[in-house]
């Protein structure tokens, strides 16, 4: 239970930190804010009232909400439907632009927490985590450790001992490490029964590391953020195309809760791995939060873009009704495919490969 509420907690925040975006853009451009909610109507209280905005705390803990004047209404005087093209451009790009700068600000955490690797030690392989209950645990190896040979052959990098492991699968084999001062020697036995994600010995290895400067965590943060964004753009493509091998797909918040809850439990218990497990899973979320919302589907930020473009390029606005319509149906639309995922989330769900 404590992990189903994390997950909620989590998928709230995000989904907060991308209304905040819209909310800042619309006082950027003076256009008033009725409200602000945290969580999904209906209502339970009202927090506080700020520059004409109802803050708001709702009943349902999924995420939140922002109600500008006049949202799709163009004949409310200085509302956000009567603003020019620009201004509501600017407000639709500022929710997905929000949640990239959460993962930039997530990634800047995650590397100054793990440092990056030491150059001076990168022949030297460390234990970086250990899963509770595995044989790895079993043989007395923790976090900290350096293995210094594998069934008598010196290891130089993550690489090397990965190799031995899986040449050695369900056999005992000697290791010898070093703790603080003094070396010892155990016998470890990779099981070729675990799941790929756990590892066969449940160990997470790696070179030392180092502390790294602001400046440097947020440029890396940056330089990170903007690879993972190739990445899912190029995983999208092969979705679209048919290219994805394995069984992956598309999940709601059930399959979503379902690999926290996962992850969470496979975590082990101290140290930073359950930190890292969990800014993991906020920038992955985040930056497909982002990606998703910048869809050309009317009742998404990317729709309400698309929609602003023709009077920002030919002074030619669509219909008032035509674009409520598109919006009232694409959101059914969206909303029945979420019911259809998460239904498929309960009854068929979808294997997460490694």
């Amino acid at each position: 239970m404590q992990y189903v509420i994390e997950f909620i907690g989590a998928l709230a925040l995000l989904i907060v930190v991308h209304e905040l975006g819209h909310f800042l853009a619309c006082r950027l451009f003076k256009v008033p804010v009725e409200e602000f909610g945290i969580g999904l109507p209906p209502k339970a209280v009202t927090l506080f009232r700020a520059g004409g905005t109802e803050f708001t705390l709702n009943w349902i803990p999924l995420g939140g909400f922002v109600r500008p004047r006049g949202e799709n209404d163009p004949q409310v005087v200085n509302g956000l439907a009567a603003a020019k093209p620009a201004v509501r451009i600017g407000v639709a790009l500022a929710g997905p632009l929000a949640n990239v700068v959460f993962v930039i600000f997530l990634y800047a955490v995650l590397i100054g927490l793990v440092g990056e690797p030491d150059p001076a030690r990168l022949d030297e392989v460390q234990v970086q985590a250990v899963l509770p209950g595995s044989p790895a645990e079993m043989a007395g190896l923790r976090e900290g450790d350096f293995i210094l040979s594998l069934n008598g052959q010196e290891v130089h990098s993550a690489e090397d001992a990965r190799t031995i492991i899986y040449a050695n699968l369900d056999q005992p084999m000697l290791v010898r490490y070093q703790r603080g001062e003094s070396t010892f020697e155990t016998t470890l036995t990779p099981l070729s029964s675990r799941l790929p994600e756990e590892g066969a010995t449940g160990v997470q290895l790696g070179p030392p590391t180092r502390p790294v400067s602001l400046v440097k965590a947020v440029w890396g943060g940056v330089g990170a953020t903007y690879f993972h964004a190739g990445f899912l753009v190029t995983a999208i493509g092969k979705l679209i195309t048919g290219q994805a091998a394995g069984q992956g797909g598309v999940v709601g918040p059930i399959g979503m809760g379902r690999m926290y809850v996962g992850m969470r439990e496979a975590s082990p218990p101290g140290g930073l791995m359950p930190v890292v497990d969990v800014l993991s899973f906020l920038i992955s979320v985040s930056l497909s939060l982002a990606f998703f919302n910048l869809l050309p589907i009317p009742v998404l930020d990317g729709g309400r873009i698309v929609l602003a473009l023709p009077e920002l390029i030919f002074r030619r606005r669509l219909q008032a009704r035509v674009e409520n319509w598109l919006i009232t149906f694409t959101f059914l639309a969206l909303l029945a495919f979420l019911i259809l995922v998460s239904l498929r989330d309960i009854f068929f769900p979808v294997e997460i490969l490694p």
